[in-house]
């Protein structure tokens, strides 16, 4: 009787691996996009609140780096969160890549005399989507 037992319990066991196989088999697809977007690139923080197009949307970031704010405080940022930035310019880029859609963020701002800010702002856009 116990062999019995022992016997029926295994079988219980492959068939609850089996069936999750083929659950993760049909899945499979889904499980991928899952994983993809859960390994995505993300937006800074200071830049979570900005609305594809609207330059005036990302207000956490437009506090942050407000007229009067450092330059050198701006480029560490810019530096810190992988932007390619072009000093002469005064402009930076960054590809976010996420899914299903990748994010094109650019950060432009100018300066007085003093090196103190007197503008910078961040746009945020579609950078191409699956």
């Amino acid at each position: 009787m116990m062999a019995l037992s022992a016997s029926r319990g295994k079988w219980v066991v492959a068939a609850l691996v089996g069936c999750a196989l083929m659950v993760a088999a049909l899945n499979f697809q889904s499980i991928l996009l899952a994983g993809g977007i859960a390994a995505a690139d993300r937006r800074p923080s200071l830049l979570s609140d900005a609305e594809w197009g609207k330059a005036t949307s990302a207000r956490k970031f437009g506090r942050r780096f407000a007229a009067g704010a450092s330059e050198a405080d701006l480029l560490a940022w810019l530096a810190a969160n992988r932007f390619t930035v072009d000093r002469v310019s005064k402009s930076a880029d960054r590809r976010i890549g996420g899914l299903p859609c990748a994010e094109h963020v650019q950060v432009t701002w100018s300066k007085d005399a003093s090196g103190k800010l007197a503008s910078a702002s961040a746009q945020v856009s579609e950078g191409g989507c699956l």
